[in-house]
């Protein structure tokens, strides 16, 4: 996984600290970016429904397809998935999981906003589902505002895996770090052109900037 175990520990449990606040029983993520950042999961069939189900209190379940199953086994931390065929119901599935979770009559936020759950798979949700059942959209984000220094040391690394395109100069200046949790070096502002050429902007001649 891109981080150790620890840091998903982390965000899971700074996730539920900001679900007892809002009194929520378990939360339902189907956004792709916040699936990564609690699960380190991703696919490129994220056109199909996906979900993560966070209990308050039980282990979490990812609700997936069938053929990307093997994504949760092989590159996430969780233990407990849900799979449907392509011909199968991925919203029963997921009511089917709450139920089985016993968050049947039980207070769930949702990601009501979430580009991958679409209106007419909510309605059937809610209508399977019953009442309970609450907007949570943003309840990732807020932990995902503030990075972590495991997080900012894979940034620094991914920063400057861009030095190539560097000019020479600012290479020698600035040499390839070793993985740190400290925090990064300000780099040097290396998009100045010079007539036609890019130039590094400690060692461009005074002249017309553009």
């Amino acid at each position: 996984m891109t981080f150790p175990p620890e840091e998903y520990e982390r965000r899971l449990r700074e996730l539920r600290e900001r679900m007892a606040q809002r009194e929520l029983d378990a939360v339902i993520i189907t956004d792709p970016e916040n699936l990564m950042y609690l699960t380190d999961y991703q696919t490129t069939g994220y056109s199909f429904f996906q979900a993560l189900v966070v209990p308050l209190e039980a282990d979490s379940v990812m609700i997936t397809r069938a053929l990307e199953e093997s994504n949760v086994v092989s590159r996430t931390w969780l233990e407990h998935s849900r799979a449907y065929p392509d011909d199968g119901d991925a919203i029963l599935e997921l009511v089917s999981t709450l139920r089985d979770l016993r968050l049947g009559d039980s207070r769930v936020g949702y990601e009501r906003n979430s580009y991958y759950f679409p209106a007419y798979q909510q309605d059937r949700f809610h209508d399977a589902f019953g009442e309970g059942l609450v907007d949570c959209f943003g309840i990732v984000e807020a932990g995902r505002i503030r990075k972590s220094a495991e997080e900012i040391g894979v940034m620094q690394l991914a920063a400057y895996a861009g030095r190539p395109g560097w000019p020479r100069d600012c290479m020698r200046r600035w040499p390839a770090p070793r993985r740190t949790t400290s925090p990064p070096p300000s780099p040097p502002r290396c998009s100045v052109l010079v007539g036609s050429s890019l130039r590094c902007c400690r060692t461009s001649p005074p002249g017309r900037v553009r």
